[in-house]
This record gives C-alpha cells, structure tokens and sequence, in this order.
C-alpha cells in the first residue's frame, strides 16, 4: 500500500470528474490532497505551495479546460523544476503542451477502466482482488432415506443410516396344559413366521451396524483435482501466448479459472504493446513520430527507428548556438535535461528563439539566418562544435 502524498491538479470546470476520480484511488488506499483540503480563511497560494512540495507524486488530469489553465500550468511547471514525478491523466483528446508531451501520460479517454488499473498499479496501489475458487460437491441421496452429515472437523461426509429396531418375538401364552393341543399350530405358524421376518431383517442390515459406511472427501478431492489439472494442462499451452484472444478464452472457458490474475495483467500487458506497435506504425508524420518519442521515450520498442525515420522530414539544417559561455542553455535535452554537452543524434527542443544560420560561426554563409525558433520546437542535432567554453550545433529540421 502507498504511503506518500499525492497531489491532483485539475481544472475547476473538471471538478465534478475530479470527485469520483480522486474517491476511486482513496478507494485504492492513496493518501490525496486536492484544494478542498484548503481550510476556509487559508492562503490558497502558500497552501497550494506547501502542498506541492511536501508531495511525491503530481496527477495531471488533462482535458482541453486544464491545459488552457494558468494555475494547472504553473503547478506543472513547478512539479517539474521540483523533480516531482509527473502523471499526467488524458481525460479528453487535445493538444497538449509539448513539454508535458515529453512524459508517458496514461490515456483515459479509450477505457477509464483499463486506465485505472494501469494507473493503481503504478502507485503501487490495490488493483482487482484475486478471485477465490469455489467449487461445489454434490449431495450424495440415498433412495433408502439415508441423510448425509458433513462434519466440519474431519471434513468426512458420513452416511447416517437410522437403525430399524426389530420387534421381539411374540411367544404364545399357555393358559393351561390342558388347551396344548389346541395351540400346537398356532405356535408352529407363529414361530415360522417369525423366522422369516427375522431372515428378512438380516439381509437388510449392512455388513457393519456398528460402524456405517463413509463417503470420503478424497473423491470429491479427485473430480476437483482433475478441473485443476485440465485447467493448468492448457495454461502451460498459452502462458507464453502473444494473443489476447487466446487468454480471453482461457478465462471463458474456465469460470474458476486459477489464473484469472495472471491472465488479466498478461492481456492489459498485451494491450499496451499493441498500442504501441498501432502508435508507431500508423505515425506518417513528423509530428506523429515526436509524438510516439515523447510518449514512449529512449525505452520505446521503436525509439531508434522512430528517430532515424525523423530524418525523411527533417530536411533543413542550420547552424545555432546550444549555450553560452556562462553556462546558461539555450536548449534542453530530450531525456537529459541536466546534460550541458549535446551529442549527435540528440533530440533537443528550444526555450525559446534563437536565430538558425546558414553557415557555423566566423564563416562567410553565418551572416545569414534561415530559421528562428520558437518556444519547445523541436530539432536533431547533427553536429556538435565547441567555442571556447560555448557550444554551437548543427541542426536539422
């Protein structure tokens, strides 16, 4: 279970969102804190602050409303320069500002439900319980009328079988010797009679009276240890599947299936890499390819590839001076914001404009300026020059 803060910045006209979002996750076991923490009579700025910097963990939801909020904006740009690690929550398709595209966002906007999990199990937070096999024994009926007493200590179904209490013989009375004659047949017939009741009883009675027949679980154990095995026979068949459609039918075949957890964060796995793979390949644009790096990063499957495809539309190059003498930097590093020293094939973006010349510094084609930048556009480096304690690159766009 989480344990450290976690702050939501959202536009007030998301609020009613904001409500069943932030519940779901205190749900989950988060620690939050949103601005109805703000006391009345409280300094919503200092408490906004303090706020920011006591947390771990920024959750941005953004939607077309949020992005064109200053307060949104400035607490971004302060989690930012804090170091905070940033989420951001895409509730709706719109452009995002391009420094908030260079961090993995989780999309929303496809299936909350999908979105969530992803997002719980990143804070480390309670995600779906895993579900408890039950399986049901059935009655065993005994025509006779026996009943079946399951007793909880031994787990043994015992066969109670009620006892049928033989009537005693009936012996005639004599009255007196003198009517013997008289009851000589009656007693030969009683007698007999009594004899082939008591057979008949006999045959009726199991082997052991004393000590009934038990019905053992082992039998109940054998039918549920072969589900098990069937169950787990075809796991081993596509526990190492890379389709979805093979463990969405592993599950609805088996509906106690042992596996369920596994199985689901195996499909939303799957599922992320098939957004990926769909992101990358339908990217036929510059900004379709920056897109895909500045969701997925340097440890994106076709990071490389995306980057050497960049060089089909990035055809105009220009000369720019990365930093200055002081220090101070023109440009930041795609993934390197702390570096200072550009290497070639580095994404950088600019802070803002600066002037592309045609040709590198004290050369006769310097004096002419084919480009200026603007704020988080985006070039490749191609070359890096060294003057003095300054830097100047050759750029392509």
């Amino acid at each position: 279970m989480a344990s450290n803060t976690i702050f939501i910045s959202y536009s007030r006209k998301d609020s009613e969102y904001m409500a069943e979002f932030s519940k779901n996750l205190r749900n989950a076991g988060a620690n939050l804190w949103s601005d109805k923490q703000i006391l009345p009579g409280g300094l919503w700025d200092n408490s906004i602050e303090t706020a920011l910097e006591s947390c771990d963990v920024i959750i941005v939801l953004i939607s077309k409303a949020s992005i064109n909020s200053n307060n949104v904006m400035d607490e971004v740009s302060f989690a930012l320069e804090e170091n905070k690690k940033v989420i951001p929550i895409l509730l709706e398709e719109c452009d995002l500002p391009f420094r908030l595209r260079r961090i993995q966002f989780i999309d929303f906007t496809k299936n909350q439900e999908n979105g969530m999990n992803l997002l719980k199990s990143t804070l480390n937070l309670n995600t779906t319980p895993v579900s408890n096999l039950s399986y049901k024994v059935d009655e065993v009926k005994e025509k006779s009328g026996s009943k079946i007493v399951e007793k909880s200590s031994s787990n043994k179904i015992v066969e109670e079988i009620p006892k049928k209490e033989s009537p005693p013989p009936k012996t005639p009375e004599v009255k007196s010797k003198i009517k013997v004659i008289y009851f000589i047949i009656p007693i030969i017939l009683l007698v007999g009679a009594y004899f082939i009741y008591t057979n008949f009883i006999d045959n009726k009675k199991p082997i052991n009276p004393v000590d009934p027949p038990i019905i053992k679980d082992t039998i109940v154990n054998n039918k549920l240890d072969e589900t098990i095995e069937t169950d787990d026979s075809e796991w081993e068949i596509i526990k190492n599947s890379n389709l979805i459609s093979d463990y969405e039918t592993h599950l609805s075949t088996y509906e106690n299936c042992i596996h369920v957890q596994e199985a689901n964060n195996i499909i939303n796995d799957l599922k992320i890499i098939l957004e990926e793979d769909n992101k990358y390949n339908t990217a036929n644009t510059s900004l379709e390819l920056l897109n895909y790096i500045m969701e997925y990063g340097k440890s994106g499957t076709y990071y490389k590839e995306a980057l050497n495809n960049l060089d089909n539309y990035f055809t105009s190059n220009g000369f720019v001076q990365f930093s200055a003498s002081n220090g101070e930097l023109y440009f930041d590093i795609f993934e390197k914001e702390t570096r200072k020293i550009p290497e070639i094939g580095d994404l950088i973006f600019a802070k803002g404009q600066r002037n592309l010349h045609k040709g590198p510094l004290n050369s006769s084609n310097y004096s002419i300026i084919t480009h200026t930048t603007s704020k988080d556009e985006v070039f490749k480096v191609k070359e890096v020059n060294r003057t003095g304690d300054a830097y100047w690159v050759k750029v392509a766009h």
